[in-house]
């Protein structure tokens, strides 16, 4: 296990992802797995050192599942399960980093449910937060170009053929 894609993406998470990810993972909305947790907990009491002796598949087994026969296919099924989970974490902590994302998301959100007036004054407040932040400008024109993008979709689907 030490060398499986889950131990070497927990060996870059610093102290204060690792906390945050702790939260994310508690939270039933991002996970009902209790097992997932159990893993991470294990992880997080093993890490900065992860000892080979620590990280055996065998071992870790055992630590999760006392009173259960070693299955490896559950616990890749359960490692797999933990690392599909970060990557949701990362992808949700990236979104919360960009405003402009945020704003042109919850836009096509209102568009997509038929609010027209807050996706208008949505649109307004994206493009706003485009022109007043300090964006480079390879990632300025990709947000004009949605932001347009989502302008140009709203008016074909409100136009009836």
């Amino acid at each position: 296990m030490l060398q499986s894609k889950l131990v070497a993406i927990f060996k870059t998470l610093s102290k204060q992802e690792t906390k945050s990810l702790a939260k994310f993972l508690h939270s039933p909305y991002f996970n009902t797995n209790e097992s997932v947790v159990l893993l991470f907990e294990y992880l997080r009491k093993t890490a900065p050192d992860f000892s080979e002796k620590k990280l055996e598949k065998e071992v870790v087994f055992k630590q999760l599942f006392p009173n259960t026969k070693y299955n490896l296919r559950k616990l890749k099924w359960l490692m797999n399960e933990l690392t599909q989970l970060v990557e949701q974490f990362w992808l949700h902590e990236k979104t919360k980093e960009n405003l402009v994302a945020q704003y042109l998301h919850i836009s096509n959100c209102y568009e997509e449910k038929g609010f027209r007036n807050y996706w208008q004054q949505n649109l307004k407040k994206t493009q706003e937060t485009c022109e007043s932040s300090s964006l480079e400008a390879e990632k300025l024109h990709y947000y004009q170009w949605q932001i347009a993008l989502s302008e140009h979709i709203a008016i074909e689907n409100k136009e009836v053929r």
